[in-house]
């Protein structure tokens, strides 16, 4: 199994951790941050860009969320995103915290989310296309 961490905004209170494992083609990712990690929402992206009546279609979600808690946005976001962008099922687990935060954090703390992901997306791509074998010539 091939394992990705990334961490954004390290060391301060918008830090964001990502852990990414590798599940046969698909994902489990878990995503934490702010002062207390958790899991407030958990979601499952799956890929549907090949799916016959489906071709202009990346990807279906399913989301839930602890009661009273707020982590289904960026669960939501990051599997459809992950999903798509890697054509395959992705599982999210989201836990952030940060006490009495305000709406400019929490949009600090999602684009943190948002960037881990994208990071995320570039290193698959970037392992997998090493893998990839060129033809040599005869």
């Amino acid at each position: 199994m091939e394992e990705y961490r990334i961490t954004i905004a390290g060391q301060s209170k918008y830090e964001i951790e990502l852990c990414a494992v590798q599940c046969g083609r698909d994902y489990s990712v878990t995503i934490c941050g702010g002062g207390r990690h958790h899991v407030g929402a958990a979601a499952l992206g799956c890929d549907e860009s090949g799916t016959v009546g489906h071709k202009m279609r990346g990807a279906t979600v399913s989301v839930l969320c602890v009661f009273g808690h707020r982590d289904d946005e960026a669960a939501r976001w990051a599997a459809k995103y992950l999903a798509t962008e890697l054509k395959c099922n992705v599982s999210v687990a989201v836990g952030i915290h940060i006490d009495h935060a305000d709406g400019s954090e929490i949009q600090c703390l999602l684009e943190n989310c948002r960037e881990a992901c994208r990071q995320l997306k570039d290193r698959v791509w970037a392992v997998s296309y090493t893998h990839l074998t060129l033809p040599t010539s005869d």
